[in-house]
């Protein structure tokens, strides 16, 4: 079930993609389990804890996407609204 919906967080990339004149990939979805926050609040990251599990490998495949990544959007003034759908 998508609780929150689908394609939000690949909008919000193309939006930022069409902002800053680059392409800004959608570095993952997480699927919501609640062995992630379990995890957490005892102090284990799933990644840890579960590392075969779909929220596990979906955190793991975005840190090494992050890992690899010459330049973030830090600091920079992106000038739309992600609230708004398009």
């Amino acid at each position: 079930m998508d609780v929150f919906g689908t394609g939000g967080g690949q909008a919000v990339a193309e939006r930022l993609s069409r902002a800053v004149g680059a392409t800004v990939p959608l570095l993952g979805q997480i699927p919501l389990d609640p062995a992630v926050r379990e995890s957490g609040d005892a102090g284990t990251p799933i990644v840890l804890s579960a590392p075969d599990s779909a929220p596990g490998i979906a955190m793991r495949e975005i840190a090494e996407k992050l890992a690899v990544r010459r330049r973030g959007l830090a600091g920079m003034s992106l000038g739309i609204d992600t609230t708004r759908h398009l």
